[in-house]
């Protein structure tokens, strides 16, 4: 019997482990390959249907190179408008249970590219 209740213990300790690895590196999905993290901030204020996660990073890449990656790596498209030097690309992606909404702000300065990352995940079901 206490064999079988250290298993049950193992497995529920590897379950938990690979949920928080499962989230660690959904909540790094965009981050652009380089860029330096400037802030992070997450709202749980609608748990448990929805959550929101805010980054913010740096690069010095090209302002097009940036661009393509968010547009492709998420399928976002043509920017929904253009502020000034930036510019916003948004769109949701359905999955199966989930809907997810991505807002993605690149500010190209002289120094490089600010990209502001906002994604809301939201469970669809009744």
């Amino acid at each position: 019997m206490a064999g079988c209740a250290v298993v049950a213990l193992l497995l529920l300790f590897a379950a938990g482990a690979v949920g928080v690895l499962a989230v660690g590196r959904d909540r790094d999905l965009t981050h652009y390959p380089g860029a330096r993290l400037l802030t992070s901030h997450s709202n749980y204020r609608g748990l448990p249907r929805q959550f929101r996660w805010d980054n913010s990073y740096f690069t010095t890449d090209a302002f097009t190179e940036v661009y393509n990656w968010y547009s492709v790596t998420f399928d976002l498209g043509a920017e929904s408008r253009a502020i000034e030097r930036c510019i916003l690309l948004e769109g949701p992606v359905d999955q199966i249970v989930l809907e997810r909404t991505y807002s993605i702000l690149l500010c190209n300065t002289p120094e490089g590219q600010y990209i502001y990352a906002t994604r809301t995940t939201e469970l669809k079901l009744p």
